[in-house]
């Protein structure tokens, strides 16, 4: 049995439109609606296998595992956060991470925090604009001023 980790890259008011109807998140992650207005699945749904990055992420977590603020970027790519939409979506209700934390988990990867307005540096070399993978992901949220939403389906 395969489990996916789905994060969705979504706008401040996309996540407005989310939280006050959860039920819509469903369609992002399962046969995505036109009608959410600013998600395009192709660019901002992204799908990697949970249970190697997991274990990966747990490893980070037992080496450090810190205050919640210290956690590594891994880890809330991973598991998210305490704040959940109010819908069951596979394996849970999908985490949410906000503007603001997704800029500082991609400062993470540039090795630098945020600077005072919040915008994020470029990132390190090994994920500099690729997509294809987790990190680059969530660097390209960060750049968009995107929130993600974090699904395991």
């Amino acid at each position: 049995m395969s489990m996916w980790l789905m994060p969705a890259k979504v706008s401040p008011e996309l996540l407005a439109t989310l939280r006050a109807q959860p039920a819509l998140a469903e369609g992002m992650f399962h046969d995505p609606d036109e009608s959410l207005a600013g998600f395009d699945e192709d660019r901002d749904l992204f799908g990697t296998d949970y249970r190697i990055l997991s274990e990966v992420a747990g490893v980070v977590w037992e080496e450090d595992p810190g205050s919640a603020e210290q956690r590594s970027w891994l880890f809330y790519a991973v598991h998210g956060s305490d704040d959940v939409l109010d819908v069951e979506i596979g394996y849970r209700q999908p985490s949410v991470l906000g503007t603001a934390e997704v800029a500082r988990i991609a400062a993470e990867l540039t090795g630098a925090g945020p600077d005072a307005d919040g915008a994020v540096g470029e990132p390190a070399e090994a994920v500099a604009d690729d997509e294809r993978n987790i990190g680059g992901f969530l660097f390209a949220a960060a750049r968009e001023g995107k929130a993600l939403v974090l699904a395991i389906t």
